[in-house]
């Protein structure tokens, strides 16, 4: 690098801030180097070539160009297809391997680095502010902070506004090793909910509704969505009881069903071996039928070739957000595994969102 150059290099021109130095020498040591990305990022992914090919201009460098959900979504066909020496996954922390990592991906792992790409977006003083008006007058005086992995740079700054509002902040630790403390993911809301019992409310740093509809789903506790692209702050109450009310009506429509389609992942953080055993043990003990089907993609078009006038409800054990976001329509019940367990036991006192 040339110590007087003055125009910025390609990583500096996008939205994110991207750091590959901690894998720099592996950059430069590979041959053949496999680019995975959300597609949020799939528009800066030409800036982010020219990044790697300003330490090692000799590597080919593949982009993966499908639709890639998260880390528990490692494309293992675009792997095996272009044989990396480097496999760089941005935007996302590696999954929770107990959450679901199919056996025997050590090697796979290996080759993988997993590299955040934080926004640049900041949040301002005044919807801080805002939202801390809100929390006073419902009385709240301990929050939990929590964000989507993209804002995680920002959990700081917020936690010293809201300190400096008088509020109690707790940033809560999650319930796997692999995640950042303070995160949420779309499938996986535990530093929310082992904070629940000490504090009065919670609030996801996140854009769109994706992460804190989950986050109000899993939550017993107000939560409230901190968004740094609008520069607002949301109470999720009311989107949460609109779901809930449609939620618990799918419920109740599967609470008399004799045989359910239980559909297990194959993608790579989708193969939840211990919760398919565990709905294999909960419908037998119950008198329950069932059928199990595998799935690497789940939509209307699939559900509706596998469906049979002998099925009567479908859990989905691969993503337990398909059902809530995709397939909340489809005519027959299509559970999370939370949802299942309530009516499969009839036990329908509490909600359950995820597991």
């Amino acid at each position: 690098m040339n110590e007087g150059r003055t125009h910025s290099m390609p990583c500096d021109d996008i939205p994110y801030e991207i750091d590959f130095k901690p894998i720099e020498e592996k950059i430069k040591a590979s041959r053949r180097i496999l680019i995975q990305g959300p597609d949020g990022l799939k528009p800066f992914m030409p800036s982010i070539v020219g990044c790697l090919k300003g330490l090692n201009s000799s590597a080919k460098v593949y982009i993966d160009a499908a639709s890639l959900y998260g880390a528990c979504d490692l494309h293992l066909e675009v792997i095996n297809s272009v044989n990396p020496d480097l496999i760089i996954h941005l935007g996302h922390n590696e999954y929770p391997r107990s959450l679901g990592y199919q056996k025997d991906l050590d090697k796979i792992l290996s080759k993988v680095a997993f590299i955040p790409a934080y926004s640049k977006a900041r949040i301002n003083e005044t919807v801080v502010s805002k939202l801390s008006n809100e929390l006073a007058q419902q009385g709240f005086k301990k929050v939990s902070l929590t964000a989507v992995i993209q804002h995680a740079n920002l959990i700081e700054q917020v936690k010293k506004m809201l300190e400096h509002q008088g509020f109690g902040v707790y940033v809560p630790r999650p319930a796997y090793k692999e995640m950042f403390i303070g995160q949420v993911l779309g499938c996986e809301y535990s530093a929310i909910t082992l904070a629940e019992k000490l504090v009065d409310a919670h609030i996801v740093i996140a854009g769109g509704l994706f992460h804190v509809l989950g986050a109000s789903l899993s939550a017993s506790k107000p939560v409230y969505k901190l968004d740094p692209y609008r520069q607002e702050y949301m109470d999720m109450h009311p989107l949460r009881e609109r779901y809930l009310k449609k939620r618990l009506y799918r419920v109740y429509k599967a609470m008399d069903s004799r045989t359910y389609g239980l559909i297990v992942g194959s993608k790579t953080g989708q193969s939840r071996k211990w919760l398919e055993n565990q709905f294999i043990r909960l419908l037998q003990r119950h008198g329950k039928s069932y059928i199990i089907y595998v799935a690497d993609q789940l939509n209307t078009q699939v559900l509706g070739n596998i469906d049979t006038s002998n099925i009567d409800a479908f859990i989905v054990t691969s993503c337990p957000r398909l059902p809530i976001d995709d397939l909340e329509d489809y005519p027959k019940p299509v559970l999370t595994p939370g949802e299942a367990i309530m009516a499969i036991t009839g036990k329908i006192d509490r909600y359950i969102f995820p597991w």
